[in-house]
């Protein structure tokens, strides 16, 4: 015979920044949000009953909620939906995406709060912080001959709030060849060109500094 419903007393939110090592996330990407129902013992366990899978019949779990526990007031918060089906024995995980309204937005602590359509919520207990930081990419200039392929050096900064840093921290970054697209290409007069180039590796950062590596222009012009 079915017994319940199964309240649970609270959540617990957990964070995995999305560049790890590094311990930071950048605005538009997604983080790793894991949320846990708890009881309320002096020592809180998991709520195994707080399940909408098929595991379980009938589900207990509802629609659970993720915002912005200190209203940032400086972005939007999407992909912030956990649906009912997604706990299993109390868990559940989400990938939340942070975007900042302005490119120029300094470095921001965003607290998640998870609420589900009962009101059960992780206010007053354990929230995770997203550590959200603007990232650009900047090329620098090279020059090389044509009859060799021609290293780009390339760093990942972010906005400090009064100017843009190399990101030391960022060894997350890897973009793929086809990333990198020519554009414009000019002959040595100045002139348009038809010859075209284009990454020969993929790109990876390291330590916020990496390398575009272009093939050798075809026709060498």
């Amino acid at each position: 015979v079915a017994v319940g419903r199964f309240v649970p007393h609270h959540f617990d939110v957990v964070v995995t920044q999305a560049c790890t090592p590094g311990a930071f996330t950048y605005a538009g990407q997604p983080a790793g949000v894991t949320v846990t129902a708890r009881n309320g013992l002096a020592s809180p366990g998991t709520t195994l009953n707080y399940d909408g899978s098929a595991a379980t019949s009938p589900n207990f779990a509802k629609l659970v909620t993720l915002s912005d526990a200190l209203a940032l007031g400086v972005g939007t918060l999407s992909a912030n939906a956990i649906a009912a089906s997604a706990f299993t024995a109390g868990v559940a995980s989400a990938a939340p995406v942070y975007s900042f309204t302005a490119k120029a937005t300094s470095p921001k602590g965003l607290q998640v709060r998870a609420i589900d359509s009962d009101t059960i919520s992780s206010q007053t207990f354990a929230e995770g912080v997203v550590n959200l930081r603007s990232g650009r990419l900047r090329l620098s200039n090279a020059f090389g001959s044509i009859t060799q392929p021609l290293a780009v050096p390339l760093m990942a900064e972010y906005w400090s709030g009064s100017t843009w840093l190399l990101n030391a921290a960022g060894s997350c970054t890897t973009l793929p060849a086809t990333s990198a697209v020519a554009s414009n290409p000019r002959g040595y007069t100045g002139a348009a060109s038809a010859a075209t180039t284009s990454a020969s590796s993929p790109i990876i950062i390291t330590a916020g500094s990496g390398l575009l590596t272009l093939g050798i222009p075809a026709p060498a012009t």
